[in-house]
């Protein structure tokens, strides 16, 4: 009896001595939501971060319900009868010009899974229909290091006057995510008649398949992207075997340039083999910059040959101007004479 009392006694005090093993790992901290946070997210019951009008009232009738609707209808400040967490927060303030949004605030309502950056998905949140396409625009605008996700810098700064590399052009472009541009999406944002035409001719031109899209390749050739001499190249070699025959040199160019590019191919193709490989691409770039420059500039010797027929010319301007001015005093001294002859018969008689 004594003896299990004992142990009964022992297990007490063992069981009740703390635990010494190592702490678990601390748990990051989360940024605390707000209450309106909180009562936007129980309110917002499809988890869509758009509150409607449904699940605004839900459930409050008769006079409340009245209250309540023209209440969302002063709060929903774009009218598209859907509150965003903004507008739910704000409860119908129009701000003014001095106002400044509070960035912060909207950047941690996107940022869902509190990684401290925003993903193409998270920027595009609660943006009505018909500005979607901007908005994908301006992520891919807006991320500078180009890694698909924005840092709260990055969505600040929003990219103003930034150049976008070929391969983001193309992505902020490709609105449906099918590694292709189909002509809407070429011609998106274009406004003036003049240059919505232009673009089409380079549409029609650089779909060298006539398969009614831009692949990337096809697309790194056109103006928009900014090719160099390189992208022009590799854009060219549709084989894909570092040299470019006749047909590939004349790709994205006009059916009427075609003869002179035959004779340009012909001329560079130093080796025979009807192909151009880099190097004498390269060369034939190179001879047609110069012979540009050629024809829009002067030579050293046009520009003294020019400078010469300039100063020949003043001096000749200088020459007739002394003449003429020699013989008005010539002129002026003949009719002082004459008169003073005059004057003097005219005594004497």
């Amino acid at each position: 009896m004594k003896s299990s009392v004992s142990i009964s006694l022992m297990f007490f005090l063992l069981s009740s001595v703390p635990c010494f093993s190592a702490d678990p790992a601390k748990k990051e901290k989360q940024p605390k939501k707000t209450q309106r946070e909180l009562v936007f997210e129980r309110m917002d019951t499809d988890h869509d971060g758009l509150m409607d009008i449904s699940e605004y009232l839900a459930g409050s009738i008769g006079k409340v319900a009245d209250t309540k609707d023209k209440e969302f209808t002063k709060w929903d400040l774009d009218k598209d009868r859907r509150l965003t967490f903004e507008e739910f927060r704000k409860r119908g303030f129009v701000p003014s010009k001095n106002h400044k949004p509070n960035h912060k605030l909207e950047f941690k309502r996107r940022d869902r899974n509190r990684d401290q950056k925003l993903s193409l998905q998270e920027f595009m949140l609660k943006v009505p229909q018909d500005a979607l396409r901007w908005r994908r625009m301006l992520f891919f605008r807006s991320d500078l290091n180009e890694d698909l996700s924005l840092t709260f810098e990055e969505y600040i700064d929003r990219g103003a006057g930034r150049l976008l590399s070929p391969q983001f052009l193309f992505f902020q472009r490709d609105f449906n995510d099918n590694e292709a541009l189909s002509a809407e999406e070429f011609l998106f944002g274009i406004k003036p008649p003049e240059r919505i035409q232009q673009a089409q001719t380079l549409f029609a031109l650089h779909d060298y398949n006539s398969d009614g899209v831009l692949s990337f390749k096809e697309y790194r050739v056109t103006p928009y992207a900014r090719p160099d001499l390189q992208a022009h190249f590799a854009g060219r070699d549709q084989d894909d075997n570092n040299k470019l025959d006749v047909r590939e040199l004349t790709l994205f160019y006009p059916p009427r340039a075609s003869n002179w590019m035959s004779k340009s191919f012909r001329q560079f193709d130093t080796n025979n083999d009807q192909f151009l490989d880099w190097e004498e691409y390269q060369a034939r770039d190179l001879e047609l910059k110069r012979r540009h420059k050629l024809a829009n500039s002067w030579s050293m010797e046009e520009w003294f040959t020019g400078s010469i027929l300039i100063v020949d010319g003043l001096l000749v301007f200088a020459f007739v101007f002394w003449l003429g001015k020699r013989r008005q005093k010539a002129s002026a001294k003949t009719s002082k004479a004459f008169v003073a002859s005059s004057q003097s018969g005219a005594t004497k008689a």
